[in-house]
């Protein structure tokens, strides 16, 4: 049942923190609130690990002035993400 269910995991990144929210594929999901967590890799791995056992992540953020690193970094840990770039002015 699990590898039916994804979880969309979306990161507001800045320099020094992401807040982070999830909500399921299933149509009567809730959105949850994940919290502010740090920029380090640690803190990464700790999201996932509170993440896992939902279902299938997929991770989604907009790339500003910090870049694609958390893109980068996610998929090396076989997670899926997808970052645009910020087009704001």
């Amino acid at each position: 049942m699990e590898n039916d269910i994804t979880v969309f995991v979306g990161l507001d990144v800045h320099k020094d923190s992401i807040t982070a929210a999830c909500i399921g594929s299933h149509p009567s999901e809730q959105a949850l609130d994940l919290g502010t967590i740090g920029t380090q890799q640690y803190a990464i791995d700790l999201l996932i690990k509170k993440l896992s056992g939902r279902g299938a992540l997929h991770f989604v953020y907009e790339a500003g002035p910090c870049g694609f690193w958390l893109e980068r970094y996610l998929r090396s840990k076989d997670q899926r993400c997808l970052a645009g770039p910020n087009h704001a002015h």
